[in-house]
């Protein structure tokens, strides 16, 4: 059998150190004048590598700043967790974590993901192919965001520290979010607790000749899944990305013409409309922006409004209009459109969808004040018709 090689990052040059030595003999730093910046802090970046401990705590990777890492990857001794952290500022200590629950075991092989989304905030932590958690990075840090990559310890109050005692091999670094199917992920189980509907949709995946039909829920951590329909039940759902939990939905439709499902979405934040492109089987991790300042905007749904062939933003505006933004991004945009008023935060919007089968897309919205669903058929008629009121009484319409 080939013997094992095991390579520690040193700036931008490696050296190999023989698998039966432990990595903290071997930790250096280069001067300045050579080494590139590997891992950028402020931007997107993914950390994968195996490791297998010989004793509790120490660090693996991390980047220097000023006085105080930038990031961590490390091995909590107090609670044997394996943890991933981002700087808040360059002094002391004070870092958003990933915690994993308690478990680390040492002289095991261990395969850990750290990715960073710097579009989503979003730091997440993957342990032998599952998430263990994510936590929303929000602080602004002003110090270097592109000092050394380091494997082996880090920096606290401009003094090395916590080197890590183990053998450490396959390390790999993106600069970019790496999504939960590029990870491998196998998670399965949702976390408890309320979920966000995100949509549905039923489309024909391109080249199959089949069609599917995709739920879309964020559960309370801010974790998307989808739930697609087998043999008339809701099969197990997959998890396509984290961090969420700080979005709003504004639809699900074919927003750049290559025939997979895309979801558009508000950054409440950043107050920006964004579209998160879809694939066969997974979602980008880097969403493009429409268009800014929607805060104020409530979301109705996206559908080929015009009948143009592309695709629309329908949304109620803070003077209760409904407005519909014709274009997408192979559409080009054009001037919006009043469609309606009166449309107050006493409609609660219950999707859009062509019902009565015009062609025309009618929308479906409750009244908050009396529990009525409405559906309102633009093309037939200006007001809205009563569909049922209550949960399960049906009228005629």
């Amino acid at each position: 059998m080939t013997a094992c090689r095991v390579y520690v990052l040193i700036g931008a040059t490696h050296r190999a150190v023989s698998a039966d030595r432990p990595v903290r003999e071997r930790v250096a730093v280069a001067p300045d004048t050579q080494y590139e910046v590997i891992v950028d802090t402020a931007r997107s970046f993914s950390i994968s590598v195996w490791v297998k401990p010989t004793a509790a705590g120490g660090v693996i990777a991390s980047a220097d700043g000023a006085n105080a890492s930038r990031f961590l990857l490390w091995n909590n001794t107090s609670d044997n967790t394996w943890r991933f952290g981002m700087g808040n500022a360059d002094s002391g200590w004070s870092y958003t974590q990933v915690v994993t629950p308690a478990g680390t075991a040492l002289g095991v092989w261990t395969h850990l993901v750290a990715t960073y989304n710097a579009e989503t905030r979003t730091i997440s932590l993957y342990v032998n192919s599952v998430l263990k958690g994510s936590a929303q990075f929000t602080a602004t840090p002003t110090w270097p965001s592109g000092g050394k990559f380091v494997v082996g310890r880090y920096l606290y109050q401009g003094q090395l520290t916590a080197y890590y005692a183990g053998m450490i091999s396959n390390l790999q670094v993106w600069k970019r979010a790496l999504t939960p199917a590029q990870v491998g992920a196998n998670n399965t189980v949702p976390v408890a607790g309320a979920r966000t509907p995100f949509g549905a949709t039923t489309w024909a995946p391109p080249g199959t000749g089949t069609t599917e039909t995709d739920i879309y829920t964020a559960d309370s951590s801010g974790n998307l899944w989808r739930y697609r329909k087998q043999n008339a039940q809701v099969g197990t759902p997959r998890l396509m990305s984290t961090g969420w939990n700080q979005f709003t939905v504004f639809g699900i439709a074919d927003w750049n013409h290559d025939g997979n499902q895309d979801i558009v979405v508000r950054d409440n934040t950043s107050c920006e409309l964004q579209v998160f492109l879809g694939t066969a089987d997974d979602l980008s991790a880097k969403p493009e922006v429409l268009g800014v300042q929607w805060c104020n905007y409530r979301p109705y749904g996206v559908a080929d409004w015009n009948r143009d062939g592309f695709q629309d933003v329908i949304a109620a505006g803070s003077t209760n209009d409904l407005w519909v933004y014709p274009g997408d991004l192979k559409g080009g945009k054009s001037a919006r459109m009043d469609v309606g008023d009166g449309w107050s935060t006493d409609d609660t919007p219950y999707g859009i969808v062509n019902v009565v089968g015009d062609a025309t897309p009618d929308v479906y919205t409750r009244l908050v004040s009396n529990g009525t669903l409405r559906l309102y058929d633009f093309r037939r008629e200006a007001s809205p018709r009563s569909v049922w009121a209550g949960a399960v009484t049906p009228r005629s319409a």
